[in-house]
């Protein structure tokens, strides 16, 4: 028995817009984990402003419902958002 998850194809097609989104929009030196409490004010502004662009995407809460800021996206698109 193969018990190998496979993607949907609109859940293919969800993983390859975050991949190629992501890619475009997080610079190399981001993407590393990050210790809040080691940021610089620049770095900081950074990602705050980033967290509102993937909030305004429904990313941040991404199975919130719409009403509430969220993505109202289903649980398998948002463990791809994971």
């Amino acid at each position: 028995m193969d018990f190998t998850y496979q993607y949907t194809e609109e859940q293919e097609e969800f993983r390859k817009e975050v991949r190629s989104w992501l890619q475009e929009n997080i610079p190399d030196d981001k993407r590393a984990p990050v210790d809040r409490n080691e940021l610089s004010d620049e770095m900081y502004a950074w990602w705050r402003d980033m967290h509102q662009t993937l909030a305004e995407k429904g990313w941040l809460y991404p199975t919130y419902p719409k009403e509430y800021g969220g993505g109202d996206l289903s649980t398998e698109e948002a463990l791809i958002l994971d």
